[in-house]
């Protein structure tokens, strides 16, 4: 994992070095450090750097059972089949 991290890290930053815009990057947690590095370099680039939550109807579902995934293990296991 970490050097497919690296990989995408630099694929990132050579995008920003091109100036291609928009770039949209799927890290999955806006929170974590390993995101706050993308908008870090980013930013350093001047870019402006807008963290978005989708809006599907899938995800509207799910991220009610992620919040707390020990008690809806079970839910969230049916919810994975149904696909």
């Amino acid at each position: 994992m970490p050097a497919a991290r690296a990989w995408n890290l630099d694929r990132f930053r050579q995008a920003l070095a091109q100036g291609i815009s928009p770039i949209v990057v799927d890290r999955g947690n806006g929170l974590n450090r390993e995101t706050q590095e993308y908008a870090g370099v980013a930013v350093e680039r001047g870019y402006r750097v807008e963290l978005k939550e989708p809006e599907s109807p899938w995800w509207q579902e799910i991220r009610v059972l992620l919040r707390d995934k020990q008690i809806n293990r079970v839910f969230l296991d049916q919810w994975i089949r149904r696909f």
